[in-house]
């Protein structure tokens, strides 16, 4: 991970990492309260996104708030000066984190919130509908549990989408990075299907994502979307699964 590790804590409440990058992030977590605690706020910050309703919003506003992300730059911690010849390890020097970051940390969590509501209306639909606690296990850590089972879906392309289930967890995941690559202007999107209706989990990428293990009877699926996303499905699925099957 060539990225600070300290600067990926947004990213990772977000499930904008990678499956490896998660994983490293989260052996970080172990031994950063820092961390930990600035991941739990930006987990409110997008829990309480995930209750709003999307709805159109100005393009100033929407122009507005990405200045503000753009200028409000997700810094590296401060660390203290050291002398060269101090034999310090590399342990040592990641985990030195000394800045004053209360006011800091917040203020970056709401610009971050800011900037997906505005996106998220100006999409006028919501990314992702399934309450985020569900979320908050990792894709990779249901591909790691000791009771995984999991199944590779055929996708048409060649592709492969790799599904993995855990009643210890109570999680299914989904990973996307064999899936066939798609123009700019359409994405993958996750559904939940039961008896006719679909409801959306989140538009994917090459990175996974967890949710809760549906009931039976309920279906993952995947269909192929405009950018952004849509309400509902407008393609026949790419890829279908019931994942208390597998």
């Amino acid at each position: 991970m060539s990225t600070d590790v300290h600067t990926l804590s947004g990213a990772y409440a977000l499930h904008a990492l990678s499956v490896q990058e998660e994983a490293e992030f989260e052996s970080h977590l172990a031994d950063c309260d820092t961390c930990r605690v600035e991941t739990e706020e930006f987990r409110a910050v997008t829990a309480a996104l995930g209750a709003l309703e999307a709805r159109e919003v100005p393009s100033s506003l929407r122009a507005a708030v990405l200045r503000q992300v753009d200028e409000q730059r997700q810094l590296p911690p401060l660390v203290p000066a050291t002398d060269v010849s101090s034999a310090r390890s590399d342990d040592d020097r990641w985990g030195a984190r000394v800045a004053a970051k209360g006011a800091f940390r917040w203020r970056r969590g709401l610009v971050a919130a800011a900037a997906a509501a505005a996106l998220i209306g100006g999409a006028g639909v919501v990314a992702t509908s399934v309450d985020d606690p569900s979320m908050q296990v990792a894709a990779s850590q249901v591909f790691a549990a000791e009771d995984v089972h999991t199944l590779e879906v055929p996708v048409p392309g060649d592709g492969v989408l790799q599904v993995a289930a855990s009643a210890g967890t109570r999680r299914v995941a989904v990973d996307a990075s064999r899936m066939p690559q798609l123009g700019e202007d359409r994405v993958y999107q996750l559904w939940l299907l039961r008896d006719g209706t679909a409801r959306s989990v989140t538009v994917l990428d090459e990175r996974g994502t967890a949710l809760d293990l549906p009931e039976p009877g309920t279906e993952l699926a995947v269909t192929v979307e405009p950018a952004g996303g849509s309400e509902q499905p407008t393609t026949e699925p790419v890829a279908q699964v019931d994942p208390t099957g597998i």
